[in-house]
């Protein structure tokens, strides 16, 4: 399923793929000077971690390629998102109900007597084993907002492959579909007009909403995909078979929605938070555009730009212009604060700052000589325990969990990218340093976004809660 409501690894494939985008701890042998004096010391003990650096003939490093690959054989951090309300498990076990019953409508051997089309039988069949893979999926999820999203998954797979049959046998046309999605428009629109931003504390209902809103336009995006003016009437069962898999989506994400807001709306005690939530925005705005103004008026495809010296070609000179693009260019936080969706806005916020103070604190460690300069295998595992340490620190934290996890989520890709595109990269023997210098900087954005998150999580949640309590006071 195509849609905002997780974060997914990128997956690997023959072709290099484009990094992930978002969403003192520093032991002095991670620096250059560092590095130098800790190979001396274990050269003299006789036990050197360097033996993995290989001279090439102009002088410059490559790295011992079986060394590099144990060095991401290590399991890379998992950081499930959570939301703070309940999600029952009968909920989701209804929701494996219907998955199952669809997909067991569909005979599990489909032969060329039921479908005589062999291209049309083959990607069935392929599809209705994708559509259990995605069921069995479920239960594997590390926490309950991640089993609802498999779930949505798997409802989308298995009606997909329940409509495809429905429609070869002649039972199911697009004209039905449009007719269905015209009923979840009429129970999108009763959605909207009820729901309001409710709760009893300001920064947990913000968690909640964003998570509601997104729902909400997972839904509507889905049903506009089946009833949208224009659209071409899919003459094949598989095309038939995907509409009808959109407005599972989109039924999903509405069973989501009663799920997170009923035990909200359903509560005594709960006020709105909407005109808070509103002024926030702004006074977020506000704290962003300052921290915005300290930064160097630069193009970030030029990292050395932002700091005194050249860091062309390093993993920190790539995480900076990487940090400095999504800031620059593919920013959430500017995207969102054209809509109206506020619990969403401010959360993008939230990760706009945590990138914002990321990048300065990288300027910082440029300008004190405490960054790393790849040398040896040992360098890369440094640059990777400090990006797996810095995400786990702030995981067991207690102060904020979900507002950090949702950022979480999104850096815990940087890092299983980088283990990927190193392992494709190790294959060979050996590998230049300057080839994997780009895929070395996502550990290094990794630990700096982590390393602020506590604080700007702290910065956001004060900033709501001054801007509820000021609409409040009037």
């Amino acid at each position: 399923m195509t849609d905002d409501r997780t974060h997914r690894s990128p997956s690997p494939s023959s072709e290099r793929s484009s990094p992930p985008r978002w969403r003192s701890r520093t032991p002095a042998s991670a620096t250059r000077r560092g590095f130098l004096a800790l190979a001396g010391a274990t050269a003299l003990a006789g036990c050197s971690d360097f033996g993995d650096v290989l001279n090439r003939e102009d002088g410059g490093p490559t790295l011992d390629g079986a060394t590099l690959r144990d060095v991401v054989a290590s399991d890379s951090p998992s950081v499930p998102e959570t939301v703070p309300v309940e999600i029952p498990r009968s909920d989701i076990d209804s929701g494996l109900a219907r998955a199952r019953d669809l997909l067991g409508s569909v005979p599990a051997s489909l032969d060329a007597e039921a479908i005589p089309n062999g291209a049309i039988r083959r990607r069935l069949a392929r599809n209705r084993d994708e559509a259990e893979k995605s069921i069995d999926a479920v239960s594997e999820a590390a926490s309950p907002l991640e089993a609802i999203d498999r779930l949505g998954d798997a409802r989308e797979s298995a009606r997909s492959v329940a409509a495809a049959w429905r429609a070869i046998d002649g039972d199911l046309a697009p004209e039905d579909l449009r007719r269905s999605a015209e009923d979840i428009w009429v129970a999108l629109n009763r959605f909207r007009y009820a729901w309001d931003y409710l709760g009893t504390d300001p920064v947990r209902a913000l968690v909640v909403h964003a998570t509601v809103e997104g729902r909400l336009r997972t839904a509507t995006g889905s049903a506009e995909r089946v009833v949208g003016r224009g659209r071409p009437t899919p003459d094949d069962p598989l095309a038939v078979g995907e509409l009808a898999g959109r407005l599972e989506v989109a039924r999903a994400a509405m069973d989501d929605m009663a799920t997170l807001y009923d035990p909200i709306r359903k509560s005594g005690d709960t006020r709105t938070f909407r005109s808070g939530f509103v002024r926030a925005v702004d006074a977020l705005e506000a704290v962003i555009d300052a921290r915005r103004r300290r930064l160097p008026d630069a193009d970030p495809r030029t990292p050395s730009a932002y700091v005194d010296g050249n860091v062309e070609g390093t993993p920190v000179g790539h995480a900076i212009g990487d940090l400095a693009e999504e800031l620059t260019h593919h920013d959430d936080f500017e995207r969102e604060r054209r809509t109206d969706d506020y619990a969403t806005t401010i959360l993008a916020g939230h990760g706009t700052l945590a990138r914002l103070r990321a990048l300065e604190s990288l300027r910082q460690r440029v300008a004190a000589d405490e960054h790393v300069t790849v040398e040896s295998v040992a360098d890369v595992r440094t640059l990777r325990r400090r990006a797996v340490d810095a995400i786990e620190a702030v995981r067991e934290r207690d102060e904020h969990p979900h507002l950090n996890r949702r950022e979480l989520a999104a850096i815990d890709e940087f890092v299983s990218y980088a283990d990927e595109e190193l392992v494709r990269s190790a294959s060979d023997d050996s590998v230049d340093v300057n080839s994997i210098a780009r895929e070395l900087g996502n550990y290094v954005r990794a630990a700096a976004v982590a390393r602020e998150l506590p604080q700007a999580s702290a910065d956001a949640a004060k900033i709501v809660r001054r801007s509820v309590r000021e609409v409040a006071d009037g």
